[in-house]
């Protein structure tokens, strides 16, 4: 039974490590600043349209939307569509992206110029900066930290709502139930009663034999008596004395039986 409890709880840590390794592919579309963006997302290992999952959000002021990818597909296609109050301005269909490193795109409208997404300023050109810089250095700073954990935050929650999750807890009730059919069909086998076994009497076994030998003698007392009745109605001495053999032969036999089944 311990044997089993550790193998289910093996199977569950293998699903749940590999549900994590799966979410960790970090896509970038960069667009206009504070517009909405929507992004379809599907697989890109087959023809056919088959969709993994749907992003919306606003991208920040740099113009930057970032989500977080869960899917054991290797390749994926991007729908990305960017609106303002609800009409678009721009689409851009990004076919067999590979998952597993950081994905950056860019959609905008023809002759639209992006912001750059400036780079954390390292503390060595801080000190070397005027106070007004170093201020403005530092609000970038803690924005990006926002932002990371925003991140951080999208990305646990996507985990969360996302198919894998799902099909993980899936695995896991499905898990725990065989284990306590198994246990439960254990439990009824060893309660089961041994089928009765019957055990007949040494005198039981006397008795049927000493029906059987009655039965025998009660035939070989028929058979003299009506070799008697015979014997009365013959008028041939050869006959009467064959006959008179033949009934002496019958009681010898008789003897032997009643002394056989235990009668005087």
């Amino acid at each position: 039974m311990e044997r089993g409890v550790k193998i289910i709880c093996l199977v569950m840590l293998l699903v749940l490590s590999t549900s994590f390794v799966y979410a960790g592919t970090k896509v970038t579309i960069k667009t206009l600043q504070y517009h909405q963006v929507e992004v379809i997302v599907a697989d890109g290992t087959i023809a056919d349209y088959s969709k993994i999952g749907n992003f919306k959000g606003d991208a920040d002021q740099y113009g930057d939307f970032t989500f977080n990818v869960d899917t054991s597909k290797s390749l994926i296609n991007l729908y990305v569509h960017v609106k303002r109050y609800s009409e678009e301005i721009a689409s851009e269909t990004f076919m067999g992206e590979k998952i597993g490193s950081p994905i950056n795109l860019e959609v905008a409208p023809e002759g639209y110029e992006l912001i750059e997404t400036p780079k954390v300023t390292s503390n060595k050109t801080l000190i070397n900066e005027t106070a007004e810089n170093e201020t403005e250095t530092n609000q970038t700073l803690l924005e990006d930290e926002l932002d990371n954990f925003k991140l951080t935050g999208y990305s646990i929650g996507d985990f969360f709502k996302s198919k894998t999750f799902y099909y993980s807890v899936g695995i896991i009730v499905l898990l725990v139930i065989i284990f306590f059919v198994v246990r439960f069909l254990r439990r009824r086998s060893s309660n089961r009663e041994p089928k009765e076994i019957v055990v007949r009497k040494l005198s039981e076994i006397q008795q049927g034999k000493t029906d059987d030998y009655k039965s025998v003698i009660d035939d070989a007392e028929k058979k003299i008596r009506e070799a008697q009745s015979e014997l009365g109605r013959l008028r041939n001495e050869e006959q009467i004395r064959a006959m008179k053999r033949k009934i002496a032969e019958d009681e010898n036999a008789l003897i032997r039986l009643r002394r056989g089944g235990g009668f005087s």
